[in-house]
């Protein structure tokens, strides 16, 4: 379909975006922006009785991050857009090996974390750099939408896009790419999605509007009358 296109670097507003296949946003080559890691969510949860997890979420995020720093050549820092620990006081139970692979990060990079509603503060010697948000140029970098009309990029709502293809549905994480912001897909194993056709996207659900689908090693363009709600059938 000439509607559906592999994601290749693509122009917004004067930045050069990159939509990695992990759930990474590359701005101008540089800079990596990722959202909604949920570190220590597992831990969390069972801690407060919520059921009995897995808590290797935590591992498992962070090795999907640094396979995507890994991949991304050039690349100076990571903004992480909020949501990054479950819990503020979740870095210090995260399980020794995490630990390590947030230092190795730290030694490797620029890591600076906005914070959101989850953690809403963070005091840790690891945790170098945090702000509420961030300006890059002309483009707010958050963890919620901004009330004010301007340009950002943002995670908070967990964006995924079913489409049906071949007979077949598809339900996966995914960016939205509107006329003035970007969502960013989450990145926590326990994070979850919201389906891009949901009421909470509509201020930023126009014609124009494309998703962008991850996948195990690409990333796919969708255009917005290819998207479907989630139990509906054709």
């Amino acid at each position: 379909m000439n509607e559906i296109s592999l994601v290749t670097t693509t122009l917004w507003h004067g930045f050069s975006l990159l939509f990695h296949h992990g759930g990474g946003l590359v701005l101008d080559g540089q800079t990596l922006l990722v959202a909604d890691l949920h570190l220590g969510k597992g831990e969390a949860l069972t801690r407060e009785g919520h059921g009995m997890l897995p808590p290797y979420d935590s591992l498992s995020g962070l090795q999907a991050l640094g396979n995507m720093v890994s991949d991304i050549d050039g690349l100076k820092r990571v903004i992480l857009l909020g949501d990054s620990f479950h819990r503020p006081g979740s870095i210090d139970r995260l399980d020794p090996h995490s630990l390590d692979l947030l230092a190795d990060l730290q030694s490797k990079l620029h890591l600076h974390f906005v914070l959101g509603n989850h953690d809403h503060q963070v005091m840790h010697p690891m945790i170098r750099h945090q702000s509420r948000s961030l300006m890059l140029g002309n483009l707010l970098l958050c963890h919620e939408p901004p009330k004010e009309q301007q340009l950002f990029v943002c995670g908070h709502l967990h964006p995924v896009v079913r489409v049906r293809a071949k007979g077949r549905a598809f339900r996966r994480r995914a960016f939205l790419l509107s006329k003035t912001g970007i969502f960013c897909p989450a990145i926590g194993s326990y994070a979850g999605g919201l389906n891009m056709m949901d009421p909470a996207f509509e201020p930023w659900r126009d014609d124009k509007a494309k998703a962008v689908m991850t996948g195990p090693n690409k990333s796919i363009v969708i255009n917005r009358e290819h998207w479907i709600p989630d139990g509906q059938r054709r």
